[in-house]
This record gives structure tokens, C-alpha cells and sequence, in this order.
């Protein structure tokens, strides 16, 4: 393994920077230097840049942008040139491949539960949700029974409208919540949970009320209490999905450690080899 022309051309170029910058700062102080014996020449290097400190400014700006343009170079390098060494050697290179698959699965297991855990964490809100508008419904549907306020009646109808909207919301997100989770027929890589699975079965939300037709104190008062109770019976499961996720989070950190670790020696070779005055840091992995 070689060091490439080009980052021998970026060093030469931060050097001749550099050379660049200690002129111009010499330029500076020797300017200023000159103006010691004049008091009008030093209030106005006190108020204003002088030219010498311009080029200065200018010199100074150049360097840290040809220094940022060679560690990219550099960056990119160190990569594709570990990258290509790793390829040379065959047992290390199957084992980087077969990690990287075993990567893509943590990672789309661990897209799949966080899926799941917003999923219910959607569905358990739009359950209390409907169960405290139909709450508030009930309780405006009886005032409405003793009282002869067109503006009760009015308030609560409203309300029964909103809170049968509200259901219709939470029946919604249980049913995506009970389509997401995998069905025991379905082919997954990973183990899923017995209990949580089980659950798939349960999630079929029907209201013991037609949320089309009018709506009464009792049947109001009925939606809430099995709003709430199915929202109880999530929560566990909302809890376990969540540890899930911490644990499949917990398995792709493993496994992309794993795969640093083979690339590791690779990239700290190619790293070796980048002349010191670019200050390249090593990439952490190949990707």
C-alpha cells in the first residue's frame, strides 16, 4: 500500500500555506513596528485592520481551508484504500461480509419494533383520548336531560359528534397497531415475544355502539370504559415493545462494534500512511 500522489500534492500545498502564514505574520509585526514613533499610526491600528493584517486574515484563512480540503482527501482515502486492502484478504473479508448482513438485520429489526412501540404509544393517546371525550360527552348529555338549554342541547350534541370521531381515531390506530405486529404465520428472523404476539388476537376494537347513531349517556359511558380498558391492556405491552427497542438498539451497537473491529487494523494501516502535516483523524468505519 502506497500513499497517493494527491495527498502528497495537498501536503505540499498546506506547506507552502503555512510558509505563506509566518510571512505574512512576520509582515504584521514588522509593520507595526514601523508605526511605534507615530501616535496617529497607532490609533489607527487601533480602529482599523491595516493591510499587513489583511493579508494576514487572508493567509491565515487559506491554510485552514487547505488543511479542511486535504482531510477530506485524506478521509476518503484512508477508506477506499482499506476497503480495497480488506478485499486482498479473503477470511477477513467473508467475516466483514457476513457482519454486515448480520448489521442490515439488527438494523431493520430495530426499524421494525420502534414501528411498533410509536404505533401503540399512538394508539394508547387516541384511547384515553376517546374515553375522556366521551366522558365529557356523557356528562354534557346529562345536563342536557334537565335542562331546556337549546344551547346545552346544541353543546351536546357537539360533543357527542366529537367524541364518536374520537373513537373512530382510536379504532383506527388500533387496527394499525394489530396489522404491524407479525402474525405467528409470518417469517421473522428474530424471536418475538409469545405474550405480545397473543395480544394480534385481542386488538380488534368494536365499540358495543354504533358511533353513526345517536348517542346516549349510557352508551357514551360504555365507549369510555372500554376505551380505557383496552388502552390498560396495551400498556404492558407498550412497556415491552419499548424494552425491545432498547434491546434490538443494544444488538445493532454490538454488531456495527464487531464489524469497526474488523475494519479497524485496515483503516489504521491506510492512516499510517497520510503525511502527518494533514492531521487527517481515521474514519471509524469503511461505510
Amino acid at each position: 500500500m502506497h500513499t497517493s500522489l494527491e495527498l502528497h500534492y495537498w501536503a505540499a500545498k498546506i506547506n507552502a500555506a503555512g510558509i505563506d502564514l509566518i510571512h505574512a505574520q512576520q509582515a504584521t509585526l514588522d509593520d507595526k513596528a514601523l508605526r511605534q514613533y507615530s501616535v496617529w499610526a497607532r490609533l489607527y491600528d487601533w480602529l482599523f485592520p491595516t493591510q499587513a493584517e489583511k493579508q494576514e486574515a487572508t493567509a491565515s484563512d487559506l491554510l485552514a481551508l487547505t488543511k479542511w480540503q486535504a482531510q477530506q482527501a485524506a478521509f476518503a482515502w484512508i477508506k477506499s484504500s482499506a476497503e480495497r486492502n480488506l478485499s486482498l484478504h479473503r477470511a477477513d473479508c467473508q467475516r466483514h461480509a457476513d457482519q454486515l448482513v448480520r448489521v442490515g438485520r439488527s438494523r431493520k429489526r430495530l426499524e421494525d419494533v420502534k414501528n411498533w412501540y410509536s404505533l401503540s404509544e399512538v394508539a394508547i393517546d387516541k384511547l384515553s383520548r376517546a374515553a375522556a371525550d366521551c366522558e365529557s360527552a356523557s356528562t354534557t348529555e346529562l345536563l342536557d336531560l334537565v335542562s331546556t338549554s337549546k344551547a346545552i342541547s346544541a353543546l351536546s350534541s357537539l360533543e357527542a359528534s366529537s367524541a364518536a370521531n374520537s373513537v373512530r381515531m382510536a379504532n383506527a390506530a388500533v387496527r394499525a397497531l394489530a396489522e404491524a405486529l407479525p402474525k405467528r404465520t409470518a417469517a421473522y428472523d428474530v424471536a418475538v415475544p409469545d405474550d405480545m404476539l397473543d395480544l394480534v388476537a385481542d386488538l380488534v376494537f368494536a365499540p358495543s355502539f354504533d358511533v353513526l347513531s345517536w348517542l346516549n349517556m349510557d352508551k357514551l359511558d360504555d365507549a369510555a370504559r372500554e376505551c380505557r380498558q383496552l388502552a390498560d391492556k396495551l400498556a404492558p405491552t407498550h412497556d415491552r415493545i419499548k424494552s425491545a427497542v432498547e434491546a434490538a438498539n443494544a444488538r445493532l451497537g454490538g454488531d456495527i462494534n464487531a464489524l469497526k473491529a474488523i475494519e479497524k487494523p485496515y483503516l489504521t494501516a491506510a492512516a499510517a500512511l497520510v503525511p502527518s502535516i494533514i492531521q487527517c483523524k481515521t474514519p471509524e468505519t469503511i461505510e
